[in-house]
């Protein structure tokens, strides 16, 4: 019996593979038996999707055929959804001031923020944003006290534009108030007084009344007795020291080196330091105490005073 073997090999043929649209890589090129089982794969560029064969064939997989083939993958560009995050506000103390506004939510990657003293926008005019408004929020500093004051200083953290979750600080600060207190003397030919000045609130401060010689002092202007005391300052506030002649000082007046005023009126001076102003008293136009002349007006207004008042008294008595 002969017994007849025939022996054969499959032919070999060449797999391309092309990247079409919106491809970013390809694989499964090269060389297959006739028969094989052939799988190609493509990934898409960033932005496309939903991957599609063309060519020899519309598939990823088939079984290699007595020829060469040739496929191409192409994708779809996708439509892109803006990614959105979340703006959040915080202070640096709550007891130094607030926000009106804690967190922004739903903002568009992209949308620009800017500020303006205590005032944050998020999503300027022709920003990128989900709706065609803006967001501002105001940062607003704790109402001063008698012995703080509160200010906005800055904000902190703030990017230019939201390209993820952001945390934005409004830094407040808190300062010791300083108020006036002013110190004076109802004469300062009686007496002297010290302690005015600049204090911060809560300083104690120590206020002088000195008398000159022959006065002293009697009080303040809020009846305190105490020449020399210790005040708590609390805010602004004025001390008037008040001042008398002493016991020994107190006498009858006696006023001399009379000084004309050059206007028909003369003044002299007590030995106590008090003066007086009187009228000048004439003879022959010149004051018999300080020695002024009337000037040719005063003169003639005189005599005309003098005849009205003769003219008045002739009527009178018929004469």
């Amino acid at each position: 019996e002969t017994v007849v073997e025939y022996r054969y090999a499959r032919n070999s043929y060449t797999v391309t593979v092309n990247k079409g649209t919106g491809i970013a890589s390809v694989a499964g090129d090269g060389s297959y038996q006739y028969g094989a089982q052939v799988t190609v794969s493509a990934t898409a560029a960033e932005g496309y999707g939903n991957v599609t064969w063309s060519g020899d064939y519309k598939t990823a997989s088939f079984t290699m055929p007595a020829k060469n083939v040739t496929v191409t993958a192409s994708a779809a560009k996708q439509q892109q959804t803006a990614s959105t995050y979340t703006v959040t506000i915080v202070v640096n103390d709550e007891t130094y001031g607030t926000v009106d506004r804690t967190s922004v939510t739903n903002v568009a990657s992209g949308t620009r923020i800017s500020t303006s003293s205590n005032k944050l926008t998020i999503g300027q005019s022709g920003s990128r944003t989900r709706t065609s408004s803006t967001t501002t929020v105001t940062a607003t500093p704790a109402a001063n006290t008698a012995e703080y004051e509160y200010k906005f200083s800055s904000w902190q953290n703030v990017p230019s534009t939201v390209t993820g979750d952001v945390t934005i600080t409004a830094n407040f600060s808190k300062s010791e108030r300083s108020y006036t207190l002013t110190v004076k003397s109802a004469s300062s030919t009686m007496g002297t007084v010290a302690g005015g000045g600049t204090y911060k609130y809560g300083d104690t401060a120590t206020i002088t009344a000195t008398a000159k010689n022959g006065y002293e002092f009697t009080k303040w202007n809020d009846g305190n007795t105490e020449s020399t005391r210790t005040v708590t300052v609390t805010g602004a506030a004025t001390y008037t020291a008040s001042f008398a002649r002493t016991a020994s000082q107190q006498h009858t007046h006696s006023y001399s080196n009379w000084k004309s005023n050059n206007n028909g009126t003369h003044t002299g001076t007590c030995s106590c330091g008090e003066t007086k102003t009187e009228n000048c008293t004439y003879r022959n136009n010149v004051c018999t105490v300080c020695g002024y002349r009337k000037t040719s007006s005063q003169s003639q207004s005189s005599r005309q005073s003098g005849s009205g008042l003769f003219n008045i008294i002739r009527g009178i008595f018929g004469r």
